[in-house]
Order: C-alpha cells, then structure tokens, then sequence
C-alpha cells in the first residue's frame, strides 16, 4: 500500500461503508461479498507476487508428447508462476498494482472460466480445502490490517 496509497484510501472507504465509519466492528467472512474491491486486491497480491513464484515442482506419471517435445516419463515438470502473472500479453502493465482489472464484467466473466488463483495454487484441478482455507486466511488477514491500518 505504500507505493499505491489510492488502492488503501479506495479500500478504506469501502470498508467503512459496511461496517462504519467509527468501526463498531472487524469485518468478518460475511461481509465478503460486499467488498468487491478488497477482493479484487486480493486478486492482484496473488498475481502481483505469486506466493510460489518458481511454482511447484510436479512429475509426469507418463511419457508425452507437448507441441512437439517428448518428455519422457518421470520428467520433473514446474512453470514459472512470476513469469505466466507478468504476461504483458495477458496483463497489460504486469508490474503495476491494478487491482480494477478484477472489477469489469470482461474480466468477471474470464475469472469463471480460469481461476484467477491458479497460479497461485499450483493449476490444482477442482476445488481444495487447503485452497478455501488460505484464501478465507488472506481475506481475513487483509481486511483487517486494512480496517485498523
């Protein structure tokens, strides 16, 4: 927030119009929808620095063949997270913080298809606990740095 100080004042804002401008209380899980743009934040964080940004490291189970390349079985396979959130020809500007390209019905309707926090929880296909549980974590840990903050 201290190189962007328009995203805290935006969030600010958007924080004291649910819960007040006195804080009678911490935001809480509920108040999740309500805060499109915290979430958008959110968004951007993980794109903006991808928590693994080497990725995880996985095996292929088989032999294969990938746009022409074999790759023999047991290969050890990663992708580089920081380099795929950096596309500039998916991310326009990818090193500025713009948590608004998370807000646009374009970009609403794109995050259904692919998960904005693939790249952030390794390409898992379907849905984890683990990836429930660390992103009621961030949204917890963010609102409420940003409510007292």
């Amino acid at each position: 927030m201290v190189l962007y100080p328009e995203v805290q004042t935006h969030t600010q804002a958007e924080i004291g119009s649910i819960i007040g401008e006195t804080l009678e209380r911490l935001p809480d899980w509920d108040d999740r929808t309500s805060m499109p743009y915290i979430n958008a934040i959110i968004l951007e964080t993980l794109r903006w620095f991808p928590v693994a940004p080497l990725g995880i490291a996985h095996a292929t189970v088989t032999d294969d063949v990938y746009k022409g390349y074999y790759i023999p079985k047991d290969t050890t396979m990663s992708s580089y997270a920081r380099s795929m959130a950096h596309n500039p020809d998916k991310y326009p500007n990818p090193t500025r913080f713009i948590p608004e390209c998370y807000m646009s019905k374009v970009a609403l309707e794109e995050l259904s298809t692919h998960g904005p926090d693939d790249i952030s929880f390794a390409f898992r296909f379907g849905s984890s606990v683990g990836r429930h549980v660390a992103k009621a974590s961030i949204f917890a840990a963010v609102v409420n740095i940003l409510t007292l903050f």
